[in-house]
């Protein structure tokens, strides 16, 4: 294996290096788990399905498939797909002043963050900070 791909073997739950992926299937539903070796003793990190089947039907009219931890990609897919229907919903009048102004509040400090991480002018932290709660 390269050390390129064992790089990238980092815990999602814990941020810890894992050994391997397992797999455990009840039903037609399968489970992920990360499995730490250290030693002789294991220790499995839970990781979720690969997608959450009962809460994605509850996010129907947003068009959100919720994934488990293993989809290294969701954030952005979330926002793509967010952002279809948040829009739909600024053209369409549904959405009030106050929230406009927080929307354009959010773009900017993510196009921000972006801009920073490609010229690489901050810290990977303080990036990641303007995402914290105000």
């Amino acid at each position: 294996m390269r050390a390129e791909d064992l790089s990238k073997r980092i815990c999602p739950r814990c941020g810890l290096r894992y050994s391997w992926i397992e797999r455990k299937r009840v039903g037609y539903h399968e489970y992920f788990y990360a499995v730490h070796v250290d030693g002789g003793a294991r220790k499995k990190c839970y990781l979720g399905p690969k997608t959450y089947e009962n809460v994605t039907k509850l996010h129907y009219d947003m068009a959100l498939v919720l994934k488990g931890l293993l989809d290294r990609d969701r954030a952005v897919e979330y926002l793509e797909i967010l952002l279809v229907k948040v829009r739909r919903e600024v053209e369409g009048g549904k959405v009030g002043e106050d929230q406009v102004q927080r929307l354009l509040a959010l773009a900017k400090r993510l196009v921000e963050a972006c801009e920073e991480r490609l010229h690489g002018s901050k810290e990977e932290e303080d990036v990641l900070s303007r995402f914290q709660p105000r």
